[in-house]
């Protein structure tokens, strides 16, 4: 059955879009321009003139809608969405007053508004007291609306404790909220730091189609704050998606476009088609090739045309076009950062005359300043000189309690900051209490607003995000968790009846959950929640920790714990239930505290430098690298070499070749034992990037298998063999490698960012400065993995394996010189010996009776020898000393690291149960205290007087359940996913059966403990969960864990 959408254009009138076709079925609204299509040049040019034309009415609908979501976050696409629950019938919404607790202000209340309030004049009311009458709750420290029946009457309270801004609707007390704008100058330039880009479908204004295209186009949103602080949300329009296909033999070009525009029944794909010489990235090719510049109308369109051309396409004279789609998958925010040269979290500018400011009365978003530009008037700034710094950015994090087996909310903290002030700009926190009984209480500096219905206190909650004007929204758990239930909860409560539920910045674009898959290498397969929040960054902190951090527990308190040392209380289920009926305000205030430690986390990470210097550096939106692995952001720095160089990228592979496996780096049989001697450890300064480049190994210097054999060498002038492998790639000499231009340039800006940090007085620069040298790093190293992946964007194993070969060449070569050089037989006054190897590092033993300086000079001597053995860009670095050292196998060491030999050795180790996650704490702390008594003490009998005594303590019951606690990840869903049974895997079914909406979800770890029970009882069925075993007083299985852990 068709489904429709009746909308408003922006000429005023009327429009039907089809919400399956995104089709709009009505007469083009406004003349476009007579300029054909195909003047859309190839190349984007800055000297397009500005449109004339005034904005015709308002702007985009304001039908409060929820829009389907493509990737890229996209805001709308050219599928219309369904309206919000709250848009059909109009109906009166609940109010909610505060009264603020400090003499002389005012009771504001929250107004009650039409759900299809224009942006703007919703902006105004949620500032504007309302004119309702008001009566005053019996305590005198709550209002309510007087034309809600008794039932459902929600009342609010707002208190300010010490310190606080007071009532957050008073005027004057509003500090927190963002200074009122200078109004936008069209003739002064726009500029803003790029905090979002999302992608959407609708009615341009007039003046900024295409050349020759009508109806719903696709527009970029590009939501930044200005250098002064204001939020802004740029409209960018006319810029289309395009792929290139090879042009058919003897065919004219009108013949491809009409072919393809038969690949929509409606017709009207193509916007353009030109004909262009480019060289297709895979293989070494000697010269260019004509290829087809293909512009569709819409982003969707490119999958059809993708599979179209991949089965053939019928063309005049029977001629069957088959051709690969080349860039035919690369997303429109991306592809348009990528050709205007911009990158995320960078500024982008619009000269003065080149953009036209928006009304009051057109605007969609809620920011402060909001225009239109056509694509070729936005300009993009390297972040150097005075583009380097970061704008004002508003932090807001965000952390709610939920009571009950329903998971409603009963208590929320927020804290908002402003980007390089050094104190929090409010701080607040929200409560239900549902016997509104007037308990009252303060949390010291923080304003508390009390609800008697969990319906208003959400809708308050969301007024206050978009009153707060946060540019990012930062959790401890955000997505799957907070958020999350936030949303739940709206829906269940009835809170998103009252206007639309928006937390973005569209107010009519309600903010909705959907399940999604994250899936890495390095994390497995994870189900996580899909948000959008139009305008907003989110950073979920939990999930920048699960990817960059091997911890034993997840949790916010082991956090805080580990990178602020700050000890948390965990509150149990029924303890939160509890103190939501008995005492809120205690409740409230926990929420409050636990903002302010995701917050903490936050800064203490350095989330916000790391991750604005990666979206520069790699040049992907913000959101990409908290949203999407680490393909993304390799594929965008190929995109952009590529454009420069005349490349094109080719689709995704569909497996064969790319899924077989390949040897990876060397690791020598260690001659294990304990070492009381130095262990000098040689490592090489970023491997695999120096191999690629030293190679030239690249997907357009790699020779087609095709290609006949050349007889002769396996190296000569033109190109070099892969020993043992038969790739074969082309000299540098010949066509210097994609790869290794970009690898160039990441290590060049490395060392140059790395030089001017060590010069940078301001702490902030220096913050960005290393924040940007660590991204550089980063970017360079996930190269071999990105050409590695068995399924992936773009890989190619023949690189891949190429690089762990001439890695395990050099680590076999380095063994040689170091052992042949630096031994008596040739004069030196040591004799070394390498005594284990690991893929890019060496550890070699000097003898017993080798002083520490002395090993200090060899280790400078020797990494000096192995560099000049290589040659640049290849360098060999000396990085510290051990001694002691215990090696027990591969993979598996420990020591007391020197980095100076004046300064004493810290404790390191590698693959020992101190540092393993599925080992329980007990373990760990034995070990470590093994370590240290055999290290630092060097006393075998202490450490075994210690294990026996440990073991006598479980037996005898006086050890810590906490400390026997076990945690493992769950990977998949549902124990039939697994071969065999595991522990973690049965207690998730079992807890499942207990509580499905606390079980643990796919990614997440499971903690558990073994149990007592029965003789010949499997382990896995003797797991459990450790607070059950605790409150039914289950008994330890002490044996398991003296045989097994």
């Amino acid at each position: 059955m068709a489904r429709s959408w009746h909308a408003v254009c922006s000429s005023g009138s009327n429009a039907v879009i089809d919400l399956d076709s995104g089709d709009e079925r009505m007469p083009d609204p406004e003349a476009e321009s007579a300029a054909g299509v195909d003047a859309i040049a190839d190349e984007p040019t800055t000297d397009a003139a500005a449109p004339a034309a005034s904005l015709a009415a308002k702007g985009p609908a304001e039908a409060c809608s929820t829009p389907r979501h493509t990737a890229g976050r996209s805001a709308s696409t050219g599928t219309a969405a369904s309206p919000c629950p709250g848009d059909v019938p109009p109906v009166s919404s609940p109010t909610a007053s505060r009264q603020a607790a400090v003499p002389g202000v005012a009771a504001q209340a929250l107004p009650a508004t039409s759900p299809r309030t224009p942006a703007a004049s919703w902006a105004a009311e949620v500032a504007t007291p309302s004119k309702e009458e008001l009566r005053p709750y019996p305590h005198g420290s709550r209002t309510v609306a007087t034309e809600e029946p008794p039932s459902k009457r929600p009342c609010c309270s707002s208190s300010a404790g010490a310190g606080a801004a007071g009532g957050a609707g008073a005027t004057e007390q509003r500090a927190w909220v963002r200074p009122p704008p200078s109004p936008l100058d069209p003739m002064q330039s726009l500029a803003l730091l790029l905090v979002a880009v999302d992608e959407r479908t609708a009615l341009p204004p007039a003046g900024f189609a295409p050349p020759g295209c009508s109806g719903v186009m696709p527009v970029l949103d590009l939501y930044g704050v200005t250098p002064e602080g204001q939020s802004v949300l740029l409209h960018v329009h006319g810029f289309l998606p395009y792929f290139y296909a090879v042009r058919p033999e003897g065919v004219a070009i009108d013949s491809c476009r009409h072919a393809l525009d038969a690949v929509r029944p409606s017709g009207g794909v193509v916007a353009a088609i030109q004909e262009v010489e480019r060289t297709p990235l895979m293989h070494y090719r000697e010269h260019p090739e004509h290829l087809l510049r293909i512009t569709v109308t819409s982003q969707k369109l490119l999958a059809p045309c993708r599979a179209a051309l991949d089965r053939g396409i019928r063309l005049d004279g029977g001629i069957a076009w088959h051709s690969a789609a080349f860039e035919g998958n690369v997303p429109l925010g991306l592809r348009f950062l990528v050709d205007k040269g911009i990158s995320g979290g960078g500024w982008v500018e619009v000269p003065g005359g080149r953009f036209q400011a928006r009304g009051a009365e057109c605007r969609a978003g809620t920011v402060q300043l909001e225009a239109d530009a056509h694509w070729n008037a936005v300009l993009g700034h390297r972040a150097e000189g005075r583009w380097l710094g970061l704008a004002p950015l508003r932090l807001l994090a965000l952390h709610v309690r939920t009571a009950g087996p329903e998971g409603r909310i009963v208590a929320c903290g927020a804290v908002l900051q402003v980007h390089g002030e050094s104190a929090p700009r409010h701080r607040a926190t929200w409560l239900v209490d549902a016997a509104c009984q007037g308990r009252g209480g303060q949390v010291p500096g923080a304003e508390v607003f009390t609800f008697s219905n969990e319906a208003a206190c959400l809708v308050d909650l969301r007024d206050y995000v978009i009153r707060a004007d946060a540019d990012v929204l930062i959790g401890y758990d955000l997505l799957n968790g907070h958020l999350n239930a936030v949303l739940g909860r709206a829906e269940a409560s009835g809170a998103s009846k009252h206007r639309c539920y928006a937390l973005g910045r569209l107010p009519s674009v309600a903010s909705r959950a959907r399940n999604a898959t994250f899936e890495t290498r390095q994390l497995g397969k994870h189900e996580t929640k899909d948000i959008n929040v139009e305008g907003r960054l989110l950073v979920d902190v939990l999930s920048i920790l699960e990817r960059e951090q091997k911890l034993t527990s997840y949790s916010l308190s082991a956090a805080a714990l580990q990178f602020l040392d700050v000890t948390r209380l965990e509150l149990r289920a029924v303890t939160v239930e509890e103190l939501s009926r008995d005492d809120p305000m205690q409740l409230a205030s926990m929420a409050l505290r636990d903002a302010e430690l995701c917050l903490r986390l936050f800064d203490s990470l350095q989330c916000l430098f790391r991750y604005v210097e990666m979206a520069r550096v790699t040049g992907v939106p913000m959101e990409y690298l908290l949203e999407r692995g680490q393909s993304i952001k390799v594929f965008s720095m190929l995109l952009r070499q590529a454009r420069a160089h005349g490349y094109v990228l080719p689709p995704p592979a569909r497996g064969g070749a790319a899924d077989e496996s390949y040897e990876g780096g060397a690791v020598f049989e260690p001659l294990a034992g304990f070492y009381d001697e130095a262990i000098v450890t040689l490592d090489f300064a970023s491997l695999y990037p120096s191999i690629m480049q030293r190679h030239n190994l690249c997907y357009s210097t790699l020779l087609s298998r095709a290609e006949p054999q050349p007889p002769g060498p396996s190296r000569g002038p033109d190109f070099e063999e892969v020993p043992g492998l038969g790739h074969r790639f082309v000299t540098a000499s010949v066509r210097r490698g994609l790869i290794p231009m970009v690898l160039e340039e990441l290590l060049a800006a490395r060392a140059a960012a790395k030089k001017e940090m060590k010069l940078a007085k301001d702490p902030q620069t220096r913050a960005v400065l290393d924040g940007r040298q660590l991204a550089l790093k980063v970017s360079a190293n996930s190269v071999y993995g990105f050409t590695g992946m068995s399924v992936g964007t773009l890989p190619c194993q023949a690189i891949a394996a190429s690089v762990t070969a001439y890695g395990r060449q050099m680590i076999e070569r380095t063994r040689r010189v170091v052992e042949a050089r630096f031994c008596r037989e040739q004069g030196y006054d040591l004799d070394s010996r390498v005594i284990y190897g690991d893929t890019d590092s060496v550890m070699v033993s000097l003898g017993s009776g080798c002083p520490l300086p002395r090993a200090f000079a060899f280790g400078k001597e020797a990494a000096e020898a192995v560099s000049r053995e290589f040659g640049a860009p290849v360098k060999m670095e000396f990085e510290k000393v051990y001694m002691p050292y215990l090696l027990m196998n591969k993979k598996r060491y420990a020591g007391l690291a020197w980095a100076r030999p004046e300064e004493p050795g810290k404790l390191d180790m590698k693959g020992i149960e101190v540092v393993r996650r599925d080992w329980c704490q007990l373990v760990r702390q034995v070990v470590d205290r093994c370590l240290h008594l055999l290290l630092r003490e060097r006393s075998t009998e202490q450490a075994i007087a210690y294990v026996q005594e440990t073991v006598a303590s479980l037996r005898q019951g006086r050890v810590d359940p906490r400390l026997l606690v076990i945690s493992k990840a769950l990977v998949r869903e549902g124990a039939e996913a697994y071969v065999a049974k595991q522990a973690h895997v049965e207690l998730a079914e079992k807890l499942r059966l207990r509580n499905p909406a606390s079980a643990p979800q796919v990614g997440e770890r499971v903690p558990y403990i073994f149990v007592a029970s029965a003789a010949g009882t499997p382990a896995y069925e003797r797991a459990e969960d450790p607070l059950y075993a605790m409150e039914h007083g289950l008994p330890i299985d002490a044996d398991y864990y003296v045989e097994h852990q």
